[in-house]
């Protein structure tokens, strides 16, 4: 049988079985939409050419299943679970063995606001998405098959890893935080307490260690680079700790998680760490990171001609693109042009540079350097593509 969209309400017990959903010339809505319903299975079906929502599950639902569904150039979250915001009242559901192909415009299988849900053993290809969710709890995705969903590249925050991450030493999201939360009591306990601060990065990096393990068997090969830490090291003149303090105290660390992301996935490590870190650019390659960023190049000892001559080789530069202190807020547009040409001419040679702003692009910077920006890099990549051809 062949409908445009039906709708359940408040129902229970039921099943929607091989069935086909066409929204070809459909306006008023296509395919299923079920809300508060408890019970039911959703297998079998054929949706085809639906805008959007093909499938919509959505409020108080409980105990379901969605199994072996075709999506067919069906568009914007053609599978969506979506419950109540700040509640997880959709609850005890299967979405499994599923196919989605040609969803170009945000096809995906989207889960909001949910709990205790598997989702296993679906195929998406040629989606913008694959799994999306958003404010779940106890849900487990494996298994799940993603091909030409994206073309860009993957980009992972890694969880756990942020071994004295001085943003996250204080804590500002917990009522009581316990322990040395001050920013200069941290940094005076990396030298008087050091034994201590040696054991909770050991107990850290023993639950950083686990979930690679665990995000390597979930990902695969599917992600390009992981964003390992983002401890900054460096100010604008120096180091906050002296090479041999890294050694001792950040290196083991670093190189542990390093090497079980070598040994288990293809993944380049990125290590964040502004300043003037000049001086641990060897200690970082030695453990085991692939990319640096931001690459402060208005930091002592960050003459970017220097770091790429004597580092290029080693290790990708992630950022050094403009400088967000003085250039792009306060700089003309013609300096601003002139500067990225310059980085990109600079950190571009021989490849191994990813475009990007020194750091965080502020409020005060005019919409004319941005463009200026802009244009840069646009003219930078023709003049690239040229030689190339």
């Amino acid at each position: 049988m062949t409908l445009p969209f039906i709708t359940f309400e408040d129902k229970a017990h039921f099943g929607v079985l091989n069935m086909t959903f066409e929204g070809h010339n459909v306006t008023d809505g296509a395919g299923i939409q079920i809300t508060n319903g408890t019970d039911f299975q959703i297998a079998g079906n054929l949706f085809l050419d639906i805008a959007q929502h093909a499938l919509h599950i959505v409020g108080q639902c409980q105990d379901f299943s969605v199994e072996s569904n075709v999506f067919l150039r069906t568009n914007v979250a053609p599978l969506l679970i979506f419950g109540f915001p700040g509640s997880r009242e959709i609850t005890g559901f299967l979405v499994a063995n599923n196919t989605l192909m040609m969803s170009d415009n945000n096809g995906k299988i989207g889960v909001a606001f949910a709990s205790n849900g598997t989702i296993a053993d679906n195929y998406l290809y040629n989606c913008t998405y694959g799994v999306g969710t958003r404010g779940v709890s106890d849900l487990l995705i494996k298994n799940n098959r993603m091909e030409n969903c994206t073309d860009y590249g993957i980009y992972l925050t890694l969880p756990g890893m942020g071994f004295g991450d001085i943003a996250t030493v204080p804590a500002p999201w917990m009522k009581n935080p316990m322990g040395i939360r001050g920013v200069q009591e941290w940094y005076m306990a990396t030298v008087s307490q050091r034994a201590y601060i040696r054991k909770v990065f050991e107990q850290q990096c023993e639950v950083a260690l686990q979930n690679i393990d665990l995000l390597a068997r979930a990902l695969g090969d599917r992600v390009q680079v992981a964003f390992v830490t983002g401890t900054d090291f460096g100010t604008q003149r120096g180091l906050f700790c002296s090479v041999q303090t890294y050694r001792e105290l950040y290196k083991p660390f670093h190189l542990a998680v390093n090497t079980r992301i070598h040994e288990l996935t293809k993944w380049k490590t990125f290590i964040h760490s502004c300043g003037a870190v000049y001086p641990l650019i060897t200690e970082f390659i030695t453990a085991g990171f692939d990319v640096l960023n931001p690459v402060q190049c208005s930091a002592k000892g960050m003459d970017p001609r220097t770091i790429k001559r004597e580092f290029g080789r080693d290790i990708v530069f992630w950022g050094g693109g403009v400088d967000t202190q003085k250039t792009l807020p306060f700089g003309t547009p013609e300096e601003v042009y002139r500067e990225v040409r310059e980085r990109i001419e600079i950190f571009n040679d021989g490849g191994g540079f990813v475009f990007s702003s020194t750091h965080n692009v502020q409020s005060n910077v005019p919409l004319e350097n941005m463009l200026a920006m802009f244009r840069a890099v646009n003219d930078s990549r023709t003049i690239a593509r040229g030689h190339n051809e």
